[in-house]
């Protein structure tokens, strides 16, 4: 018994440890960066990167989770969301359709609730 329990222990302890801060939306000034142009079809990066709000100066704060979607020419007007981390490079593969897209980025509010924080057009050619 002793051993499952020390075992469940180390899980939550090493689960813990690979997260980044979980902050609130009005915590952070929130920023994404994204390729002016993309090329349909291939793939590209993105950073969103965080700065705490009550820092004197712009200090960064990395590990920091939030929700993206991007906004694709012709595409849903719900858009898929997926789980990324401030300071950290996410990778995308841009849809075929040219136009303009829009990232789209989303944290939780202090009511619980999700609030977009950022978002940043690009084009795709």
């Amino acid at each position: 018994m002793r051993k499952v329990a020390l075992g469940a222990a180390a899980a939550l302890l090493g689960i813990s440890a690979g997260c980044g801060s979980a902050g609130l939306a009005g915590d952070y000034r929130w920023e994404a960066k994204v390729p002016e142009r993309v090329a349909a079809g291939a793939d590209f990066t993105f950073t969103v990167r965080t700065f705490r709000r009550e820092a004197e100066g712009p200090v960064e704060e990395t590990g920091v989770p939030f929700e993206y979607a991007v906004a694709w020419p012709g595409g849903s007007t719900a858009p898929l969301r997926h789980q990324g981390y401030s300071g950290e490079e996410e990778r995308v593969r841009a849809r075929v359709l040219p136009g303009t897209a829009r990232l789209l980025v989303y944290a939780p509010d202090e009511k619980g609730l999700s609030a977009r924080v950022a978002q940043a057009e690009f084009l795709v050619e």
